[in-house]
């Protein structure tokens, strides 16, 4: 394993906080600082001086409780959140959002005695206020990581037409990686090409419309690692007025 400190978003094109960019960012080049705060409230500080950006993400457990490894669905706006509800909060380079939603799952945490973050390591999206557009994103402050896995987040496809990419993995101790794919949809496949990249083909049938998650898994030669989820939206062309009258209809 490998302890792995890092900051990695991507938000949508018109997400308010995201600005429809990606955001990378790990030592030496930026500064990260993750301390414990009461009810065990986890605050990250990503500094990188040298481009002026600075971030700051705050994940809070619902009642007080600790943050343990989980999901933490239905996350509010920190610290306004409703005391069953887990608080999120992520904003920075003078872009915060005036109320949010979200949800995050927390991968990895280690207190030390005084309640200092040992290490911690969570997936977040998180929306301003109802919108749809998301800031998606993955904090790593000395994390525990095996392997690594890459894969599309979302892709929108049309039935009867042949859709394909590639999963990229590693594994951080130097051994031969293995991929893998949970969830294939029917008549989806996936090759391990053995030299850490996977390619996944499919040409989805119209009885396939709709939404599609797929999990990809990193394995090192121990058998740890990661995984990841590609949601695929299935649709179809809709042709007015052949088969509606009205784009309303449609």
């Amino acid at each position: 394993a490998v302890e792995v400190t890092s900051l990695t978003m991507t938000g949508d094109p018109a997400d308010f906080i995201g600005q429809g960019l990606e955001y990378y960012y790990t030592p030496p080049d930026a500064t990260f600082e993750a301390l414990g705060y009461d009810s065990y409230t986890v605050h990250v500080f990503v500094n990188a001086p040298d481009i002026s950006e600075h971030w700051t993400l705050i994940f809070a457990p619902p009642n007080g409780q600790p943050l343990v490894p989980g999901p933490y669905p239905g996350a509010t706006d920190y610290p306004s959140q409703a005391p069953t509800e887990p608080g999120l909060f992520v904003a920075g380079n003078g872009r915060a959002c005036s109320a949010s939603t979200g949800s995050f799952e927390v991968l990895e945490i280690a207190y030390g005695p005084e309640r200092e973050i040992l290490s911690f390591r969570a997936k977040f999206e998180q929306h301003c206020g109802p919108s749809p557009v998301a800031l998606r994103g993955e904090i790593r402050f000395l994390a525990e990581v095996h392997a690594e896995v890459h894969a599309p987040e979302r892709l929108a496809v049309l039935a009867e037409e042949p859709m394909a990419f590639d999963v990229a993995g590693v594994a951080l101790d130097g051994t031969a990686v293995t991929l893998a794919a949970d969830n294939l949809p029917e008549g989806a496949t996936f090759v391990d090409q053995g030299d850490g990249r996977g390619r996944f083909t499919w040409t989805p049938a119209l009885s396939r419309i709709g939404s599609h998650i797929v999990t990809f898994s990193a394995r090192d030669s121990l058998g740890r690692g990661e995984s990841t989820k590609t949601e695929i939206s299935v649709g179809r062309i809709v042709h007015v007025p052949a088969e509606h009258t009205t784009i309303q209809e449609a």
